[in-house]
């Protein structure tokens, strides 16, 4: 199986213009700056909080009408459903090079979420956001005050650097992140690709996971996720340099810390949406720019993101940085 590297990316929340046009705009000017052909590019998932909207981001980013466009990933998820997708068709060896677009559609123009239908009911039950949390907390055995400190010292942390500091809602009086609209573009190649052109590659994609849990306990599928993860390299937890964890509530980085036991040294050290911000449906990448950044500033090997989807699925992409082209 080939390998896939991320050769860039770019998030942004401050958009000019509808999150659609901008998401195109940002697709064509990361090719550019990369030096990537748009002819080069034959595969681009999208996922997407305003709807499928893929075909629209391909045709108007400059791409040949002859290149599908797909949506991958839905309301209320991280984006890192795309990235997946395109990693897989890289490492696959159909495509030579991929692209994964999110777009997060902010409180009041996102698309409704999967809805729970009656045929579930058969076998599991419909719970809150707040029972959910809840119940993820007790499965793992981590106290609510345990979470709530984690959250002060990381804020306070944050504050002492002179950063402004996000905005925080709460769900079930535990702090979350209030979303936003963001856009996300991370464009992927092959091994034998980055050497014929000379590319320059940020990280490889080593594993990607994507687990699902008893939708009655949602936010828990993020700890199995990036423990299979982990298993797929045979690596241990410890050998990660950082784990970037969704943050759009606070349970799931302390979840994920408590299931790999490793401290807030590793476990989102340079921030993350309770300190810096939400992008919405674009959040996966903008902790993966999060987890490349301060990979490369603390000079580490492994790392690893874990989002967030709906109903019950989490996803844990681990990368490396070293290179082996």
């Amino acid at each position: 199986m080939r390998d896939a590297y991320i050769l860039d990316l770019s998030v942004r929340t401050e958009l000019e213009g509808d999150a659609v046009s901008c998401a195109a705009r940002d697709l064509a000017g990361l090719m550019d700056r990369s030096q990537v052909g748009r002819d080069r590019l034959s595969h681009v998932a999208v996922a997407s909080d305003v709807g499928p909207v893929g075909r629209a981001v391909g045709l108007t980013s400059g791409l040949s009408s002859s290149i599908a466009t797909l949506d991958v990933g839905g309301p209320s998820g991280s984006g890192l459903a795309a990235l997946g997708d395109a990693a897989r068709a890289v490492t696959s060896g159909f495509e030579s090079v991929a692209a994964a677009v999110a777009i997060g559609g902010g409180a009041t123009r996102r698309a409704a979420p999967p809805t729970w239908v009656p045929q579930l009911d058969d076998k599991w039950s419909q719970v809150t956001p707040e029972q959910s949390q809840d119940w993820a907390l007790r499965r793992t055995g981590l106290e609510r005050k345990a979470v709530l400190d984690q959250v002060k010292a990381r804020r306070a942390a944050w504050a002492k650097k002179g950063k402004p500091l996000a905005r925080m809602g709460a769900l079930g009086g535990i702090p979350a992140a209030v979303g936003d609209t963001g856009v996300g573009v991370v464009l992927l190649a092959g091994h034998q690709e980055i050497r014929e052109h000379g590319w320059k590659t940020r990280a490889r994609i080593t594993s990607v996971v994507r687990i699902g849990l008893d939708p009655t306990l949602g936010l828990a599928a993020a700890g199995q996720a990036a423990e299979a993860a982990l298993h797929r390299l045979h690596l241990r937890a410890e050998e990660m340099g950082i784990v970037q964890v969704d943050a759009r509530s606070a349970v799931t980085p302390a979840l994920v810390g408590h299931v790999l036991r490793l401290g807030p040294d590793k476990i989102n050290p340079h921030g993350d949406a309770l300190c810096g911000g939400h992008a919405g449906g674009a959040g996966g990448f903008a902790d993966l720019l999060r987890l490349l950044d301060a990979l490369d500033a603390d000079d580490r090997r492994f790392g690893m993101v874990v989002g967030i989807e709906p109903m019950g699925v989490a996803t844990a992409i681990v990368v490396d940085r070293q290179f082996y082209i």
